[in-house]
């Protein structure tokens, strides 16, 4: 395939060339490694040409292949980290428990050992790790960035602990509706997944609803924002540092139609009146027979009792419209006493 046109000295002039990748082998530390490149040809004469940045290209794509290789740490996998926990880059290594002479020169560029390597890498992969790491030299970071990244790795535990699923859909919620408070976000992630089995006879997420004193909670979910309070969420930067482009990619048509119409329809209601027509529904009075009111309880919300309700409730209400559903959250306001569904 063309690319543009390049000076080759072998035709003497200007000439279309086109690019192919190439395996070469170079020695590094006393190693031999095999590597990809990509080279560019004159398409007159076949002799090898050097368009503008293949250079620079090549000499960035053979260092991350070697990194991977070896695997060693990049500067990107320390700038993630300080994006995760919130965090400066010296902070950060200090935390870890580098030296200052080494954390110095990993920030200017200089390459790590393959011992703090799979330190960076676990510090990536394990948020109890990291967590621990804190606190082991909370001493030389202080007080205010240890308070921020400890709770950065808190969220992030949370986080990790949900389906891809869940945190889709969560996602997917707080970039389509503004103003919702964790409460609110409970009872919305409630309804969604009781709407999705009535309409599409199975569950959207896999996660398992508890029956707390306030209505149907998820219990992760509660985790990883309960620094908010009562307060709406503000979107944490980790859901868009972990979900950039894909948007709201893992969710179908369909998933993304039920959540729209629920969206749509609990707008308008805050998290308290949500809980009050979620305490009129059998799921979670079933759950917390024997409860007192207020009392404490981590019984789980059976999905098939979900599923039931729902369904008999899809059978007298039009689910496929947020009309529709906001006629059912009436309905569930109005009654006094007995369940009538």
């Amino acid at each position: 395939m063309k690319e543009g046109t390049q000076f080759c000295t072998a035709c003497g002039k200007e000439m279309p060339y086109y690019m192919r990748n190439v395996t070469i082998c170079r020695p590094i530390r006393g190693k031999e490694h095999i590597f990809e490149m990509a080279a560019a040809f004159c398409d007159g004469c076949g002799e090898a040409v050097s368009p503008p940045g293949l250079f620079d290209g090549n000499a960035a794509w053979i260092d991350r292949q070697y990194r991977e290789k070896e695997r060693i740490a990049g500067a990107e996998m320390i700038s993630e980290l300080t994006a995760l926990y919130r965090i400066d880059g010296i902070s950060l290594l200090y935390a870890l428990g580098f030296e200052e002479t080494e954390a110095a020169g990993y920030l200017a560029g200089q390459m790590l050992s393959a011992e703090n390597s799979d330190v960076i890498r676990k510090a990536l992969e394990s948020p109890a790790f990291m967590m621990e790491k804190l606190r082991k030299n909370r001493e030389r970071i202080g007080g205010p960035a240890f308070g921020t990244a400890m709770c950065a790795g808190r969220e992030r535990r949370h986080f990790l602990a949900l389906s891809e699923k869940m945190r889709q859909v969560i996602y997917y919620l707080l970039k389509k509706t503004a103003g919702v408070t964790p409460l609110t976000l409970q009872k919305m992630l409630y309804f969604t997944q009781g709407l999705h089995m009535a309409l599409h006879g199975r569950e959207l997420f896999s996660e398992d609803c508890q029956a707390w004193a306030h209505g149907p909670v998820y219990k992760e979910v509660y985790g990883l924002f309960r620094d908010f309070h009562s307060q709406p969420i503000q979107e944490p930067g980790f859901f868009s540092y972990f979900m950039p482009g894909k948007g709201n990619g893992g969710l179908s048509g369909g998933e993304k139609k039920v959540i729209d119409q629920v969206a749509e329809a609990l707008r308008i209601y805050d998290g308290k009146t949500l809980e009050k027509v979620t305490h009129e529904e059998a799921p979670w009075k079933e759950a917390r027979a024997g409860c007192l009111p207020g009392q404490r309880s981590g019984a789980v919300i059976a999905k098939e009792s979900v599923r039931v309700y729902f369904v008999a409730a899809a059978s007298r209400y039009d689910f496929t419209s947020f009309e529709g559903i906001r006629n059912y959250i009436e309905s569930r306001l109005s009654v006094d006493g007995e369940d009538m569904l």
